[in-house]
């Protein structure tokens, strides 16, 4: 799980422009949707963005890897999702 985020961060700072990375769904049917932009987040730290289940984005947030965890913080709350919950969009 470990050499997946190692992949995941080499491959978003490679980056030549923002892009979805990872998605899960979350309890509102919608998205969790992990992207290797950085703008507005410290650090490490890549920008995530949730979605309701018409596609429309309600929140976002910064993201980092702690593996085997994805761990979120969105209006000074943290959240942390397994890694293995997200898959790969392309």
């Amino acid at each position: 799980m470990k050499s997946f985020f190692v992949a995941l961060l080499a491959m978003a700072s490679f980056s030549a422009s923002a892009q979805d990375l990872f998605a899960s769904v979350n309890g509102v049917g919608g998205l969790t949707v992990l992207t290797d932009d950085t703008a507005g987040c410290a650090g490490e730290a890549h920008y995530v963005y949730f979605t309701d289940k018409t596609g429309q984005t309600r929140s976002s947030g910064c993201w980092v890897s702690d593996a085997p965890w994805v761990v979120i913080q969105v209006n000074g709350q943290y959240t942390r999702l397994q890694a293995r919950k997200f898959y790969q969009v392309r």
